[in-house]
């Protein structure tokens, strides 16, 4: 009975060492990608400035989404060999770390290449914009006359400045105090803007204050033309230049009935302001669909 029991053991040895091996598979050492920046190519004359805030990137490899991750990143991925890598860019829509989204208008990074197990491949993906992206306004403050004025609302002035303040070249600039505290500017052209498509509005800027953006949405009521304000957002204050992708889309549907729209920025100095003087500097304004 012995040499019966032993022989049964060593027939059934080999089928529990490959349980075991199916149990605990071996691991698979990843390979990583990673990017420190973002890249955004431009026509200057088309498309405007390069500036960006590309915080974001939705990391494909062989078409599976490995994930969104915030610039820069290092991330394993399970895959070795000859790969293709794409990457789509991603932002904050309308400056809101909880609202990621791919950025529809920027063309996707493609790469292929081989990926090596426990090995880095350092990426910088570039950008540009899809062909089929309409500018309906461009303005980077550059050119003797801009689009906006002052409304009546309006106690204080547009300045241009093109010192070391400026972000690109020139920047609209204006500056409220205690005796000329409200400020309202508005284009002077108005823009048929689509339903049922993005609509986004980019821009750098930089304040003191709290800036308000939004559109007048003009539109027949009561037999008579009306322009009925919106405001969209609120920009905070902020010592550095930042970029803002300010969707426009939801406003637009939900006034189906407008015609066109006009863009505004206002501001009112605040009663506790610290500062002697409220500053704000706005550039590099696209109005895009």
């Amino acid at each position: 009975m012995k040499l019966q029991y032993s022989g049964f053991l060593l027939v059934l040895l080999p089928f529990l060492m490959i349980s075991c091996d199916i149990i605990n598979p071996p691991e698979q050492i990843p390979s990583y990608v990673a990017a420190d920046s973002a890249i955004l190519q431009t026509n200057t004359a088309t498309q405007g400035s390069n500036a960006h805030y590309i915080s974001d990137a939705w990391l494909y490899v062989d078409k599976e989404l490995i994930g969104v991750f915030e610039m820069p990143f290092s991330v394993p991925v399970l895959a070795a060999g000859a790969q293709s890598i794409e990457v789509q860019a991603g932002i904050k829509k309308n400056g809101v770390a909880a609202s990621r989204v791919v950025y529809p208008y920027f063309t996707k990074y493609k790469l292929d290449t081989v990926l090596t197990e426990a090995q880095i491949l350092k990426i910088t993906p570039r950008f540009s914009y899809n062909e089929n992206v309409t500018f309906a306004l461009i303005e980077d403050f550059e050119d003797l006359g801009i689009a906006f004025e002052v409304s009546n609302q309006s106690d204080t002035n547009i300045t241009i400045v093109g010192d070391e303040q400026a972000y690109q070249g020139n920047s609209m600039h204006f500056a409220l105090d205690s005796v000329r505290s409200v400020f309202e500017a508005r284009t002077t052209e108005l823009y048929e803007l689509p339903y049922n498509r993005q609509v986004y509005l980019e821009m750098c800027f930089k304040t003191t204050d709290y800036v308000t953006f939004g559109m007048f949405a003009r539109k027949y009521s009561g037999g008579a033309e009306v322009e009925v304000r919106i405001p969209i957002i609120t920009l905070n204050p902020t010592d550095r230049w930042k970029t803002i992708y300010v969707s426009l889309t939801e406003t637009i549907n939900s006034n189906p009935s407008a015609y066109d729209f006009r863009l505004y920025f206002t501001c009112a100095r605040s009663a506790d302001q610290e500062n002697e003087i409220t500053e704000v500097f706005i550039d590099n304004i696209k109005l895009l669909y």
